[in-house]
């Protein structure tokens, strides 16, 4: 049925006419989108927090509501993981196939892994305390901050900061006169 201010309706007369809309409110259908999304995000290891009153919980609160939803997703990054190598592997096919260059070994992707806002002071005095115990060592505060980080890499990373720490001890060292006039 077409309707129009320039449409004339003739109707029946025992008939009777009247738009019809839904039967809630707008705060009613919101709340209705938000459970759908709330379900969606359970479902998915997700949770929202619907909060208008703008107070930011801080990172240990967000730690503790999110346990359950974190213990699930860290049970499922082998899987994960594993989905993703069988990826990459049909990525780079279609990469060859269509550009005919080999993306190789060497490529990868490193995804981020799931952090709560921490205090960055108690984080630095934690490493530190770490550090100074023994407990934990260079490569260790490395691997802290990159964990999927692989051996090879961490050799190359450390034999650069090694020589950068080289380089900057012999910079500092003082130079003699009779250096400074034979140049060397």
């Amino acid at each position: 049925m077409k309707l129009g201010i320039d449409r004339v309706l003739l109707m029946p007369p025992d008939s009777s006419f009247s738009f019809v809309s839904s039967p809630a409110n707008l705060g009613q259908m919101m709340e209705v989108v938000k459970g759908f999304a709330n379900q969606t995000a359970i479902n998915n290891h997700l949770r929202i927090k619907w909060d208008e009153s703008g107070d930011a919980p801080s990172g240990a609160a967000l730690r503790l509501l999110e346990m359950e939803n974190l213990e699930s997703r860290i049970s499922d990054i082998p899987k994960w993981r594993d989905w993703e190598h069988e990826r990459y592997e049909v990525d780079r096919e279609i990469i060859r196939v269509h550009t005919g260059k080999d993306m190789g070994e060497n490529y990868a992707v490193d995804f981020a892994e799931i952090e709560f806002p921490t205090d960055q002071k108690q984080e630095f005095e934690r490493l530190e305390f770490m550090m100074a115990k023994g407990l934990m060592d260079r490569t260790d505060l490395i691997r802290h901050f990159n964990p999927d980080i692989s051996d090879e890499d961490l050799k190359t990373l450390m034999e650069r900061v090694d020589e950068n720490k080289k380089a900057e001890a012999e910079a500092q060292q003082p130079v003699s006169v009779l250096e400074q006039v034979l140049g060397g």
